[in-house]
């Protein structure tokens, strides 16, 4: 057996969006974010250090999203709407 120290790796940081970045990448509005994030549907976002503004991690948005595709021609803000 080699009993040689293994070099520590260093984990990769998680990309971090925005609400723009997010309203960009997922071409929702900026304002939908906002009202999934207010009817508590969103996911949650990120503590980042040092920070006030708040950041999602890309891949729990993308799997949000994944999970809620858009239907053409209805507003998210509706089809997510309780009767």
């Amino acid at each position: 057996m080699n009993d040689v120290p293994q070099e520590p790796q260093e984990k990769e940081e998680p990309e971090l969006l925005s609400i723009a970045q997010i309203a960009a990448r997922f071409e929702v509005s900026r304002q939908t974010v906002h009202n999934l994030r207010r009817r508590g549907v969103f996911p949650a976002p990120e503590i980042v250090e040092n920070s006030t503004r708040v950041r999602w991690k890309a891949d729990v948005v993308k799997a949000y999203f994944d999970a809620n595709p858009k239907q053409p021609g209805k507003k998210i803000e509706t089809r997510l709407r309780e009767p």
